[in-house]
Parts: structure tokens; sequence; C-alpha cells
């Protein structure tokens, strides 16, 4: 079969997002770069026929596929696609989250050179921990009011006595529903005291409470974020990698 890729308007391949995301049952982390034009679509055609749909970054990683779907009964000929939009497109780099296996195996196919760049977070599969327990009693878990000062975020941990910011945070809401991605700063002279982990786990309940489901990430290398997401509950379900394309892989 002749595949072929074309950019298109991001309104003739929505259609197709909407059945990418009803696929995931997690985190669709660069879900909103498309419909906010930070990328140029690209609809993928079989014979003639659109069978799915990609994204190349054209901000902040030009040149780099950030999102890539075919419906299912095309996905034998994910590689001839991919071949494709690479050759349309002129990408350079791909990226993709690991537990999106579509567009993992385009990379593992096309790219050299993968590194890991951000560490993916989810809820547990059975949330035993009690989400609404704090470690220390000297702080409570409130709503940002006015005149607070500290870290930003909707969401603070202060202290019980004198009222002061230890952290702060919240949950941004820009992604595939019902999942949103939790945020959290701890005041610098208040850190490695637990606050952190804290502060996670009430997010967690607020975010839940907000008929939301929690998600997170962190940068490969930010080892201390990474123990914070832990200590608060949450499992690690999957990662951002990103490799070079590699034209030899073009051939045959």
């Amino acid at each position: 079969m002749m595949a072929r890729a074309r950019s298109v308007a991001f309104a003739d391949i929505d259609h197709l997002r909407s059945r990418h995301r009803a696929e995931a049952d997690f985190q669709i982390v660069r879900d909103s770069i498309l419909p906010r034009g930070l990328a140029e679509p690209f609809a993928l055609e079989l014979d003639g026929e659109v069978v799915g749909y990609a994204g190349v970054w054209t901000e902040h990683f030009p040149g780099r596929v950030m999102e890539f779907y075919l419906v299912p009964e095309a996905r034998s000929h994910r590689h001839d696609c991919s071949r494709a939009l690479l050759e349309a497109s002129g990408a350079v780099e791909i990226e993709a989250q690991t537990n999106l296996p579509l567009l993992h195996s385009v990379l593992r196919r096309f790219s050299t050179d993968v590194r890991v760049e951000n560490i993916l977070f989810a809820e547990p599969p059975r949330a035993e921990d009690p989400l609404s327990t704090l470690s220390s009693p000297h702080v409570h878990f409130r709503s940002r009011q006015p005149g607070d000062d500290g870290p930003p975020g909707d969401w603070v941990l202060a202290r019980r006595d004198d009222g002061a910011i230890v952290a702060a945070g919240g949950f941004l809401q820009h992604y595939n529903p019902p999942y949103c991605d939790l945020f959290m700063e701890v005041a610098p002279e208040e850190r490695r005291r637990g606050y952190g982990s804290d502060l996670v786990r009430e997010l967690r309940k607020a975010s839940k409470d907000a008929g939301l489901i929690p998600a997170a990430r962190c940068d490969a290398d930010n080892e201390a974020s990474r123990r914070t997401l832990f200590r608060g509950g949450m499992v690690e379900c999957g990662r951002i990698v990103a490799g070079r394309v590699d034209l030899r892989n073009l051939v045959g």
C-alpha cells in the first residue's frame, strides 16, 4: 500500500485525536500541544484514505515528532506511515511516552541516541495510603488566601503557629480529561522535612474531590522530586524518551 503524509489544518484531524484520547487510560502529557498551535498537524494516508494523524513540534522542540496515531486496522503499516511522515515533515527527532506503544515503537524503529527526559507518575492501582493524613502536626492544608506569600499555587501547607507558607502547589487541567497534572514547590528553607510528600498526598485528594485523576512528572535527573512523588503515594507509570532520527532507517 502507498503511504503518504501531508500537512493539514487541526480541524481535519481532530476527530482522530478523539479516538486516540478514548484509547488512552492515562494522562497524555502533550495533549494540549496540537490544539494550541504549537505543533504542525499531519494527516496519514494509505492509498489515499486518511487512517491516522501525527504532530511535529514547531515551538519549544522544532522538528520533533510528538504525536502519532493510526486506526487499529492500519497499524500493521505503522512503519510505512512513519517513514512517509518523517520524509514529508523533515523531522529530526522523535519523542514518545513509553506507555503509548504505537509512537514508542516508531521511536525505537527510526531513532538513535535515545534518552530519558521525564519520569511519569500516576495513581496507584489501589490507593491504600491515608490521603488526608499529614505527617507533621505543625502544618495544615488549605486553599490560598489573599496575602499569602511563599511558592505559587492555589493550595498551601501553612504552619499552625504563625501561618507561614511552607509549601504550595496545585493541579493543571489542560490534559485529556479527567486527568490533571500535579505541581508543587517547598520553600527553600523548609525542605527535607517531609512537607513535599505531605503536599502531594493532599493535592491528590483535592484533585479527586474535584472529579479529576491526578498524574505528575519530573525531570529524569531530579531525584529529589522523584522521591517526593513516591513518598506522596504515586507510582511510576512511564517515561518520556526522545531520540535523533537516523536517516539510514528511512531506507528499506
